[in-house]
C-alpha cells in the first residue's frame, strides 16, 4: 500500500532549512539588540550614580567647610582659651554639631602647643598632641586652613579625614587649630544606598588613587583595599 505521507523534495528541505536559519538569526539579533539596550541603560544608570555620589561628596565637604568657618569666628569671639575646663568646650562643640551634617563625626580644638584642649565626643579624654602631624607647622607660620587624610585618628582608631582651620587671638597671634573630623563610613553607607544591584561595585577614590570608601567589597579587590587601609594606619601612627 503506497504511503500517504508527503514526500519532502530537495527544494522543500532547502526552504525549511533557510527558514529555520532565518528564525535563528532573528532570535539572535533580537537577543543582541536587547543586550545592547540593557547595557546602554545600565551604563547611563551607573553614570548617574557616579555623578550623584560625586556631587553629594562635594556638597558634604562644602557644608563642613562652612560650619568650620562659622565656628572659627565664634570661638575667637567667645575667647575659648579662657574656658575653665574641657567640659565647657565639650558643651559648646556638642551644640555646634548638627543632625543636618551626619558626615561630620567630631569637632576638636588644639591649642598653640598642639595639645588637645576640647572635643565634641567627651567631656574628659586622653592627652593627645599633634605637633608631629605633617599639617601642623604651616599653621604657626600663618596658614589659615588645610585638609589631611586618610589617617588613623588617635582618639578613635578609625580612618579619618580632617578639615582644619587656624584659630587666632584678637590681636592675630596663633592660638591653635579647629579640626572637623570626617569618617569614610558615612560615604560608604550613602554609596551603597545608590546601587540597585548587590553585584555592582562602587568606590570613592581620592586624588592619590586610593580607595577611601567602597560601596561593596569586591571578591578580588579585598587585598587592594586592605593594603590601602594598612598603609593609612602606618602613616597615622608615624605622623
Amino acid at each position: 500500500m503506497p504511503s500517504r505521507m508527503p514526500q519532502i523534495t530537495p527544494f522543500g528541505f532547502a526552504l525549511a532549512v533557510a527558514a529555520a536559519a532565518l528564525m535563528v538569526v532573528a532570535i539572535a539579533t533580537g537577543i543582541l539588540l536587547d543586550q545592547k539596550r540593557v547595557l546602554r541603560q545600565e551604563s547611563e544608570s551607573n553614570r548617574l550614580y557616579a555623578r550623584s555620589l560625586a556631587e553629594h561628596v562635594a556638597r558634604s565637604i562644602d557644608s563642613v567647610e562652612l560650619l568650620l568657618e562659622n565656628v572659627q569666628e565664634d570661638l575667637t569671639a567667645k575667647a575659648w582659651w579662657d574656658w575653665p575646663d574641657s567640659r565647657r568646650g565639650y558643651a559648646y562643640l556638642q551644640g555646634r554639631l548638627t543632625v543636618h551634617l551626619p558626615q561630620l563625626r567630631h569637632l576638636l580644638i588644639f591649642d598653640a602647643d598642639g595639645q588637645q584642649r576640647h572635643v565634641s565626643f567627651a567631656a574628659e579624654f586622653k592627652p593627645v598632641r599633634v605637633t608631629d602631624r605633617p599639617y601642623w607647622n604651616q599653621f604657626p607660620a600663618g596658614a589659615t586652613k588645610a585638609n589631611f587624610g586618610p589617617y588613623v585618628g588617635r582618639n578613635t582608631g578609625r580612618l579619618t579625614y580632617a578639615h582644619i582651620r587656624r584659630l587666632e587671638y584678637p590681636d592675630g597671634r596663633f592660638a591653635g587649630i579647629l579640626m572637623g573630623a570626617m569618617e569614610h563610613g558615612y560615604f560608604e553607607a550613602y554609596c551603597r544606598s545608590l546601587l540597585n544591584y548587590r553585584s555592582l561595585i562602587g568606590a570613592l577614590v581620592n586624588r592619590a588613587g586610593e580607595i577611601v570608601a567602597q560601596c561593596a567589597r569586591p571578591a578580588d579587590g579585598a587585598t587592594r583595599v586592605q593594603k590601602i587601609r594598612s598603609e593609612a594606619r602606618r602613616v597615622g601612627k608615624e605622623c
